[in-house]
């Protein structure tokens, strides 16, 4: 009985250890088979069932047995499983041990990583390592073939020959050496030859000298510009020169109640005219025009005064060409009398250009407060 009774235990243990959730629910049956057989009620339970006692009596003693049985072989298969996977993983690890070991044992040396071509474009290197085989490869191009190859001509020497020709454009190519002779492995060096062929030279000289006629062209063309601006400005301070003169002239000649009536007629265009309606065309050229304001900027040449001023507060600006000279400078604040002319355009001192209303005036109608 005690025998049964550890068979059974056993049987429960390697079915729930072998089979998991499957053993536990074999370890079920049994616990109920066994309470069937060994059980007070057993006979009971055959009543149940509908079966002999006898045949309850037997499955009760084989169908442990036979669970055993499975259990005991499962487990042997599992484990020949477990021992074969764990033979595989330990090769497979003491390969990459060894792998690993002999990329380290390679040695490379040369007298340096850069090579120089011929006038030709043609190059050997020489190095030495003790790989039992050598690749070369390079990314300079995809689509081109690589025309280099690595030859041994001693014991542990070998010589990187190639020729770089085609390469006019490029100033060096770099070849991958591959001393393990297996490119999916990290054992490589990487040479650089300097392009030093006739072509490349050729090649170098005619970029620079296109550059240096793109930037002579640039050159000039900025001096024309910077040119033809001055001479534009010039004419222009000749013509508001001459206006101013003739208006002086014009002013000077005429009576007190002349004056009165010129005022008059500014201050009422200067209520009747908007900043926007003089910076939208010049039709109002010629018309007397009253301003006040802040002075923006302050210039003076040969007699002639330039003053930008701002007439609001808020960037309106006003160019006024004074006849004459005045004690106005920047900040100043100005109330001018003088005649409209067509609108001025000027270049910024950030390299643009801005335009604005313009008027003429006489140093003798320029108020500074």
């Amino acid at each position: 009985m005690k025998r049964l009774l550890g068979l059974v235990a056993l049987t429960l243990v390697l079915l729930v250890v072998d089979f998991k959730v499957v053993g536990f629910l074999l370890a079920v049956i049994i616990v109920f088979a066994g309470l069937a057989y060994f059980g007070d009620k057993r006979e009971l339970f055959a009543e149940v069932f509908n079966i002999d006692k006898k045949p309850v009596r037997y499955a009760a003693i084989a169908v442990p047995v036979v669970l055993l049985m499975v259990a005991i072989v499962g487990g042997i298969h599992n484990h020949a499983v477990a021992a074969h996977e764990a033979a595989v993983e330990q090769k497979r690890e003491a390969k990459q041990a060894a792998d690993k070991s002999a990329l380290q044992a390679i040695k490379f040396s040369a007298t340096n990583m850069v090579a120089k071509t011929d006038a030709k474009g043609k190059f050997t290197y020489r190095f030495t390592a003790d790989a039992k085989q050598i690749d070369v490869d390079f990314t300079q191009a995809e689509t081109e073939a690589m025309n280099a190859s690595v030859k041994k001509v001693g014991h542990h020497s070998y010589e990187l020959t190639g020729d770089i020709a085609k390469f006019a454009k490029s100033d060096d190519v770099s070849y991958t050496l591959y001393l393990d002779g297996e490119r999916k492995q990290e054992k490589k060096e990487t040479i650089t030859v300097e392009n030093l062929s006739d072509a490349h030279k050729k090649f170098v000289a005619d970029r620079k000298a296109a550059a240096a006629a793109s930037a002579s062209k640039a050159a000039s063309e900025s001096a024309a510009s910077e040119s033809a601006r001055k001479a534009s400005s010039e004419a222009r301070k000749a013509s508001i020169a001459a206006s101013v003169a003739a208006s002086s002239s014009q002013a000077a000649a005429a009576s007190a109640s002349s004056v009165a009536a010129k005022q008059q007629e500014a201050d009422n265009n200067a209520a009747n005219y908007s900043y926007a309606m003089l910076m939208k065309s010049d039709d109002h050229s010629g018309e007397p025009y009253h301003l006040t304001g802040t002075v923006f900027q302050a210039d003076s040449e040969d007699g002639i005064e330039s003053l930008l001023v701002d007439i609001d507060g808020d960037a309106d600006l006003v160019e006024v060409m004074v006849n004459g000279t005045t004690n106005a400078v920047e900040d100043s604040t100005v109330s001018i009398y003088g005649k409209l002319t067509d609108r001025y355009s000027y270049d910024t001192k950030i390299g643009g250009s801005n335009t604005v209303p313009a008027m003429v005036a006489s140093s003798d109608d320029v108020t500074v407060q």
